[in-house]
């Protein structure tokens, strides 16, 4: 371990900054450094900040760490220990509350290009290499070097959520995939910094319809981030790669989330859902192709409900062949502005069973929520009147406003019409 580094961490009076773990957490200094850090952090009120690096730069790391050309170091290091050892530190960090007060950790999803430590005014770097991620290799850098503003330079950036900042992730923070304009996965950010970019986060779009033909709407929160008050399509949101690795799995994950989720009655103060969380009752059954079957097309569910009670029917659903939709989708903010968002959206179309019908949805009392059934034709002209059959004013989110002025409305229209004429339950 470099002792002059030690020792300026155990005497730090104004704060301290560190950019990368992999020297710091290596077991040959962990205990020096460790020793030093955290004695300073909990006998004084010391301000801290730790940028780590992401899983993927560790991933990348230990590619040329862990292999058979890595010669002149002692052991290999695996993706494995470097990401126990960035762990380590986050789990010292958060041992006290203290320490979690004085301690702002984030991941930068950015790459790293060096590791940082400052200690009030003086700074200290390691350039990231190959095999020289030694603490012991850290260099001071005075005041008067050409190299010092450029290290402040860099330190600002990543500390500023404006600047480089806005691609760093606290603990839990929610991360994405970003594609391109390929469709190729780029990368994991965090979600927020995928606004105004022009690149593309990956969606799925759910279209819910009842027994009659009519399509579920779903009106957003008074004190959702965005686009408040307005009525959307029935259900959207991201797809999880920590969860699927298939867009009508997350389809169907979305569907739970939003519609499964408990809550209390406002009038009988009972705990319900609009539907029970069993994911058995979902079936997927492909790619939408009505083709030359015509109103036939759905008579096949009547083998899957057959030996069904009523209003216990499974679920089914299908997807839009074709590419992933290419989506500007903004998002209309409580300030009068817009945030630009662009997606890839995969749409599915949703069969309920009959106990999802007009008068089920509109008698379920939701805090957060509102969902109502109407028929295709009816809402595109509380779209173009602004409101509904009972004059209240009617609002849609950009998204809906897409879906109903384009071929998704003629999709619509289609689903509607071969459920009214086909065999399968109807109440």
């Amino acid at each position: 371990m470099n002792t002059y580094l030690i020792d300026a961490i155990a005497s730090a009076k104004r704060g301290i900054t560190l950019v990368g773990t992999v020297p710091l957490t290596d077991p040959s200094c962990w205990s020096d450094f460790h020793d030093a850090f955290f004695h300073r952090l909990d006998n004084t009120e010391l301000r801290c900040s730790i940028v780590a690096e992401s899983d993927t730069q560790l991933f990348q790391h230990s590619l040329r760490t862990d292999t058979a050309y890595a010669r002149g170091v002692p052991r290999r290091v695996t993706f494995t220990q470097l990401r126990f050892r960035k762990d380590l530190l986050s789990k010292e960090v958060m041992r006290s509350e203290k320490r979690t007060k004085q301690v702002a950790l984030v991941t930068s999803t950015l790459p790293l290009s060096m590791y940082v430590a400052k200690i009030d005014d003086d700074i200290w770097w390691l350039p990231i290499g190959v095999y020289s991620e030694s603490s012991k290799n850290y260099q001071r850098v005075s005041m008067g070097d050409p190299l010092y503003p450029m290290i402040s330079e860099y330190l600002d950036s990543l500390l500023d959520p404006n600047r480089d900042g806005r691609y760093s992730s606290a603990p839990h923070t929610e991360v994405l995939e970003l594609f391109d304009q390929d469709h190729i996965p780029r990368g994991i950010y965090p979600r927020d910094c995928f606004y105004d970019t022009d690149h593309y986060q990956f969606v799925v779009w759910d279209f819910i319809f009842s027994r009659q033909g009519e399509i579920l709407i779903h009106k957003r929160s008074e004190n959702a981030k965005d686009n408040q008050g307005m009525w959307d399509k029935s259900v959207g949101g991201h797809t999880d790669f920590n969860l699927e690795r298939n867009s009508y799995q997350g389809a169907a994950r979305e569907l739970i989330e939003e519609l499964f989720t408990k809550e209390m009655d406002q009038q009988t103060g009972h705990e319900f859902s609009l539907l029970e969380a069993d994911i058995t009752k979902l079936h997927f059954l492909g790619e939408w192709r009505p083709g030359s079957c015509g109103s036939d097309y759905l008579n096949h569910l009547a083998i899957l409900e057959q030996p069904t009670k009523r209003g216990e029917e499974p679920w089914v659903y299908y997807q839009l062949p074709g590419r992933s939709l290419e989506h500007n989708t903004p998002r209309l903010l409580p300030n009068g502005g817009t945030r630009k968002l662009r997606v890839l959206a995969d749409v599915f179309i949703f069969i309920a069973n009959t106990k999802m019908t007009t008068d089920f949805v509109s008698g379920s009392s939701l805090k957060n929520s509102h969902f109502r059934f109407v028929d295709p034709s009816r809402l595109k002209s509380w779209y173009e009147v602004g409101k509904d059959d009972f004059d209240q004013t009617f609002k849609i989110t950009p998204d809906l406003e897409f879906i109903l002025s384009g071929r998704y409305r003629d999709i619509i229209d289609e689903v509607s019409q071969l459920i009214q004429y086909s065999t399968i339950r109807k109440h």
